[in-house]
Parts: structure tokens; C-alpha cells; sequence
């Protein structure tokens, strides 16, 4: 178990370098941009300001999410249920389709 603050891990992060969110390239501590692709490593956190490295989850200060979730998966989620809790018809008759679809295809793989 790591019993150090977590102030201290990122202050040991930053000495290592910081990743590029691009390219995955590792810069000394203190740089501004990549060295190889010229990418920002940081960005400003949307709740306090501060700088935040592009590739964190969350602000170092205030622990504020810097990405959002999964928006591709919610944006299908409410096309496919309206906002309502009810399946419908053509829900259903979709679903059939799908299960039998796979049905037939591990059939004709195990054959």
C-alpha cells in the first residue's frame, strides 16, 4: 500500500517527464509542448484554471474529471430508448434479429 500523499506522487511524476497525449513521447520536466510532435502537454482544467496534463483523469487540485465519459455510448443510449424506460416493437424485433443473427453464425462456425 502506498501511504504517500498525493501531492507527492504527481511531484515524483513530474521529475520522470511528461507523455505526450499524442505520441506517447516522454519530455523533460518542464516542458510546454512535445518535443517530437510539438503537441500542448498541458491544458487549462475547466473548473479552476490550473494547467492539467493531457494525458491526467482528473485535476491535481480541485479533482475535477477532464474528459467527459463515454458520450458515443450515452448519445446511442438515448436514440435508441427515447428517454423512456419502455422497449418498444421495433426494439424488440431488432433484438431478435441480432440474437438469431449470432445464433446462425456460431452455428456455421462450429460446423
Amino acid at each position: 500500500m502506498n501511504n504517500q500523499p498525493a501531492h507527492n506522487v504527481v511531484a515524483a511524476d513530474a521529475c520522470k517527464g511528461v507523455l505526450c497525449a499524442k505520441c506517447d513521447h516522454l519530455n523533460p520536466p518542464g516542458s510546454t509542448a512535445c518535443e517530437y510532435c510539438r503537441a500542448a502537454l498541458f491544458e487549462a482544467c475547466r473548473n479552476c484554471g490550473r494547467p492539467v496534463r493531457r494525458t491526467a483523469y482528473r485535476c491535481e487540485s480541485c479533482s475535477q474529471r477532464t474528459r467527459p465519459r463515454a458520450v458515443r455510448h450515452s448519445q446511442l443510449w438515448r436514440r435508441v430508448f427515447s428517454g423512456s424506460r419502455r422497449i418498444t416493437l421495433w426494439q424488440v424485433a431488432a433484438l431478435v434479429v441480432a440474437v438469431y443473427g449470432s445464433y446462425r453464425l456460431i452455428m456455421i462456425l462450429v460446423q
